[in-house]
């Protein structure tokens, strides 16, 4: 979806399971949507609305001030009794979610919703668990988790072969 800067957006995400069916969010808690540009450290908490498993949001042109390319992070709570907190913390990360251009010949797929596929982590945790385990430690927060998926990525190596550019990052 592309949108001109300094315009309205509305987004609207349908979040599914990977076999298409509605993903049951009855049991979520604390959601909050953040918008985040991509490259940057820039982001935003959005107001918006949830019903089922849609959700809805407004990029409002107060906010829509610049061009590039924007993620959409969706995180929330699960009760977990086997968890120590009680609780598990979620994140559903949706890369390239929605893009600002500088016209509006440029803009495409404006109005039409967003179909996410959601699937549990290897093993049934969530990406938060997983780096948590491998990355973090038993104090991590979400906050340390989405630090560390803004962070520079580095590239380890580049090769060029019959007209394509592979990038190894790591």
């Amino acid at each position: 979806m592309k949108k001109r800067v300094n315009t309205d957006l509305i987004v609207t995400l349908t979040l599914t399971n990977s076999d298409g069916s509605a993903k049951d969010t009855s049991d979520w808690s604390n959601v909050s949507v953040v918008a985040v540009r991509q490259n940057t450290t820039i982001k935003t908490n959005q107001d918006f609305t949830m019903k089922g498993n849609v959700i809805t949001f407004q990029w409002d042109k107060i906010e829509n001030k610049s061009v590039g390319m924007y993620d959409v992070m969706i995180v929330y709570e699960l009760p977990r009794s086997s968890y120590e907190e009680g609780i598990d913390h979620e994140i559903i990360d949706i890369k390239g979610a929605f893009q600002i251009v500088n016209s509006s010949t440029e803009e495409q797929g404006v109005g039409e919703a967003i179909v996410v596929a959601v699937e549990s982590g290897k093993d049934g945790l969530s990406a938060y668990e997983v780096w948590k385990k491998q990355y973090g430690t038993s104090e991590s927060t979400i906050d340390d988790y989405i630090a560390y998926l803004q962070s520079p990525c580095k590239i380890s190596a580049t090769e060029y072969s019959k007209g394509i550019l592979t990038i190894k990052i790591g």
